[in-house]
């Protein structure tokens, strides 16, 4: 959950009380409201442009297909965001990064309204800290700058991966505002 005007922050945080906990410290407690920072970003095309471009071998880059939808683990996969995969096939857009053949990473629009496109990535735990994130990611943000989207992306600023991928990648962070989650 996320408030507004932010001195509903103020009132939460008294409410709340000592059921409040940050998210590095929540043990998942049943009753525990979890307290995150979300982080919005603003694209930076000159950034982008000036980035380091890695190259790793054995790599290809594939739309993100039926297959893919239906079989992507993680929790930041497209069958996550879109009713179903023929409402992703016709109304969004992705793309995979397979190593030696294998489905190492997706990137994919996590939502497309008007001329905004805001990504959502999933790397598969085996292939982590390996670059393909970047890799994946900058294909779809190419796709982006070609049919005039402006990609757009936001994280929790506890994901120390995504936070430093954006930024690595041409990403500015402009916002941060804090969001609450109920543990179960």
């Amino acid at each position: 959950m996320q408030v507004f005007p932010d001195g509903w922050n103020d009132t939460l945080i008294n409410l709340f009380g000592n059921k409040l906990v940050k998210s590095a410290y929540n043990t998942k407690e049943a009753g525990i409201i979890e307290l995150n920072t979300r982080v919005n970003f603003k694209f930076s095309h000159k950034k982008y442009l000036n980035r380091e471009i890695r190259s790793i071998q054995n790599i290809e880059i594939v739309k993100t297909d039926k297959n893919i939808f239906e079989n992507m683990p993680g929790t930041v996969v497209p069958k996550h965001f879109w009713d179903n995969v023929n409402d992703f096939l016709e109304n969004g857009v992705g793309f995979s990064l397979l190593f030696n053949k294998r489905l190492a990473a997706t990137a994919f629009s996590s939502y497309i309204h008007d001329d905004k496109l805001e990504l959502g990535i999933e790397t598969v735990t085996e292939f982590r800290k390996k670059g393909f994130a970047e890799i994946v990611s900058c294909a779809l943000i190419d796709y982006c700058i070609k049919n005039n989207y402006e990609p757009v992306w936001s994280c929790r600023l506890e994901n120390a991966g995504s936070y430093m991928l954006a930024q690595k990648i041409g990403f500015v962070p402009i916002m941060e505002k804090p969001y609450y989650r109920l543990s179960k």
